[in-house]
């Protein structure tokens, strides 16, 4: 049974704590299924007296036991105008199919203290049970709900241009409203420069950063930056109009 469970991530700072709460869920794949990560508390390990430290909970969402599993989670913030991150060790011996198991792990202390605002998990390793290495149609059903519980992204088109900051977001919106080989080329040479990249339309989202929930409420709303949840381009960030992000509410 899938457990409730909010997200407070702690930062700690000359004695002084200050504490947020946020949801941060992450599907991660496998090549004989899928889990969900749901963190529920971290402290960048910014003093003596208050280490780093992760405590997350792993479920089986595919129908398929493993032993002996291996992640790697990476959890990146800002902290004083510059980027920080710092990558957690996850090891389960063993989780049957569609249980839920505790994650406390140590990590490695960051020299400033900082909040996460993106979590991408790597699977390393593991061994799925044999006779469920592959998941009956209700577990693939099952899976399929999971996901659709992430946020997805359609612009209305095959592809999503998903732009390095929010000038070249503007700037691909304008490119859309020219007409014929004008308007094919300036969306290449926006590729070309590094502007932005693409992905497939209906792709998922790691979940939204407050900012990100407040603009998608405003009227008319503007540009967000998101993060993709699976495929190629899984861990990627960029900026798209809010209107194409969809499944939010």
């Amino acid at each position: 049974m899938t457990r409730s469970l909010s997200l407070a991530f702690c930062v700690a700072f000359a004695g002084v704590v200050t504490a947020g709460t946020d949801w941060k869920t992450t599907l991660v794949k496998t090549p004989h299924g899928e889990f969900v990560l749901r963190v529920m508390y971290f402290s960048s390990g910014s003093s003596v007296d208050r280490p780093c430290a992760f405590i997350g909970n792993l479920e089986e969402v595919s129908g398929v036991g493993w032993r002996n599993l291996d992640l790697s989670v990476k959890l990146s913030g800002v902290s004083n105008d510059n980027p920080v991150s710092t990558d957690i060790p996850a090891r389960i011996d063993a989780i049957g199919a569609r249980e839920n198991r505790d994650v406390n792990t140590k990590c490695h202390a960051t020299m400033f203290p900082f909040v996460p605002t993106q979590t991408v998990v790597t699977f390393l390793g593991g061994t799925p049970d044999n006779e469920k290495t592959r998941a009956s149609k209700l577990d693939e059903d099952l899976a399929d709900y999971h996901r659709a519980q992430l946020v997805k992204l359609n612009s209305g088109s095959p592809g999503v241009f998903l732009a390095a900051d929010r000038k070249c977001a503007e700037e691909f919106q304008q490119a859309l409203s020219m007409d014929g080989l004008d308007r094919r080329k300036r969306m290449a040479d926006l590729v070309l420069y590094k502007c932005g990249f693409i992905v497939d339309t209906g792709v998922h989202l790691a979940p939204l950063s407050v900012e990100a929930l407040n603009t998608l409420h405003e009227k008319p709303a503007g540009y967000i930056q998101v993060t993709v949840a699976d495929g190629e381009s899984a861990g990627k960030s960029g900026w798209v109009p809010a209107k194409w992000v969809t499944g939010w509410q």
